[in-house]
């Protein structure tokens, strides 16, 4: 039957029944379109979704290891303050979790980069794990600052020892233990904040202290006896005492024999008398006001011993022994005997710094010495604490720069690489666009 032999009525019919059909055929399309544009949408969605939490793993990564830069770089930053577990941290938390999972069956071939990545992420946490370790607080002047101190100290107890043994005119050094270059370190801020660093230091600092202050207090004592002696004064004094005690030999001779008295009438000829006049004299008591006093009283009554010989001379030249055994007794006695005692005086004297000197040397022997090799090894002690604080450092700054840095940059380079994997994989917001506009 053709068209033509149709009725009127179903004709109509027909005509409704290709709407229908026509109709089902569009809803069917449409449906299938807008279900499409969502099943695209959502992929565009999830895609920038994944892309956005790799962007922020690499973000998170980056303040990780400026935080474990700045225990290496910043003064005021002492402990590493980071997650080393690899599992723990944002990253690690997501590529063992649901996370990887999801992002798999949503780019099957991130598989590879996301398993190539573990290995990198995990050094990179051990990384931290093995500067935390090592790394000590440390200031790097320090152990300079101690060595230079102990060669202080060691130049300090020559110069004592050299001024003693070079018979200087005093000892010079610095005696308060406070005040010398150490001392004031010690008893200052800095000492303070090294000894709060570390107990080993604290220890060693507070350690040093009595035997540091010892050290200082035996040069105060040691300037305090010490006295520049006149190097061979007692023998000589001693030996022209003995000169004049035969001289008044000779003139007491002469009298018994009643004969002219042959010695040196002139004070300033007689061997002291030459000596006193001398530079050397001159020399020793420049500096020594004592002494100086002691040699000026012995003139007057050296000089009235030697006179009296000479009024000895002309009373037995005149026959009148009775009188020159008179001088003898009341002039030459009595002048020889006061020389006698201010030559003693000017022993005694010498004989007093010889002993003060003596015993500088002894308190040097007993005290300084002692004092100072127990300084010296405790600051030996407290370099080698600095330096092996100081060596911890180093070691944490060349594990950060041969495993911390590169496996950041590795781990960086993959999770780039996992982004370009997810873009390259992913629908475009352009081409989600040009899918829905075929559904017109």
């Amino acid at each position: 039957m053709n068209w033509n032999e149709l009725t009127i009525g179903k004709k109509i019919a027909v005509g409704f029944g290709v709407v229908i059909a026509l109709l089902v055929v569009l809803g069917g399309l449409s449906f299938t379109g807008v279900g499409g544009i969502v099943e695209n949408a959502s992929e565009v969605i999830d895609g920038k979704a994944l892309d956005g939490e790799l962007a922020q793993k690499e973000v998170d990564h980056l303040n990780w290891i400026g935080r474990v830069n700045e225990l290496l770089t910043d003064d005021t930053v002492n402990e590493l303050n980071v997650q080393t577990d690899h599992t723990l941290c944002g990253f690690g938390k997501w590529l063992y979790g649901q996370g990887r999972k999801d992002a798999e069956a949503l780019v099957p071939s991130l598989a590879p980069l996301l398993k190539e990545v573990e290995a990198p992420h995990r050094q990179l946490h051990e990384s931290a794990i093995a500067i935390s370790k090592v790394y000590a607080a440390a200031d790097p002047a320090l152990p300079g600052f101690i060595a230079g101190r102990l060669a202080d100290h060691l130049e300090w107890a020559a110069s004592i020892q050299e001024a003693i043994l070079e018979n200087a005119p005093a000892v010079a050094v610095e005696t308060d233990h406070t005040l010398c270059g150490f001392g004031k370190w010690l008893y200052g801020e800095a000492a303070a904040r090294t000894a709060a660093s570390d107990p080993e230091l604290g220890r060693l600092i507070e350690q040093i202290k009595a035997p540091h202050k010892a050290l200082h207090e035996s040069a105060g004592q040691i300037i305090s006896s010490y006295s520049q002696i006149h190097d061979g004064l007692r023998n000589t004094l001693r030996l022209r005492l003995d000169d004049h005690r035969r001289w008044a030999a000779r003139v007491s001779g002469a009298i018994v024999d009643r004969t002219r008295p042959r010695v040196e009438t002139d004070p300033a000829l007689c061997g002291f008398g030459k000596w006193l006049a001398s530079d050397e004299v001159g020399a020793l008591t420049a500096g020594d006001a004592e002494l100086r006093d002691i040699l000026n009283r012995v003139k007057a009554p050296h000089d009235a011993l030697h006179q009296s010989a000479v009024r000895i001379d002309r009373a037995i030249g005149s026959g009148d022994i009775n009188g020159a055994v008179r001088i003898f007794k009341t002039e030459t006695a009595k002048y020889l005997e006061a020389v006698s005692a201010l030559f003693e005086e000017a022993i005694a004297y010498e004989e007093r710094l010889v002993a003060g000197r003596n015993r500088a040397i002894e308190i040097f022997k007993t005290e300084s010495l002692p004092a100072l090799n127990t300084t010296k090894t405790l600051l030996s002690d407290i370099q080698a604490a600095a330096q092996a604080r100081l060596d911890g450092q180093n070691r944490a700054a060349a594990i950060y720069a041969g495993q911390t840095a590169p496996s950041l940059k590795k781990v960086q380079d993959l999770l780039g690489q996992q982004r370009e994997e997810v873009k390259a994989n992913m629908l475009t917001d352009r081409a989600m666009l040009d899918a829905a506009g075929g559904t017109d």
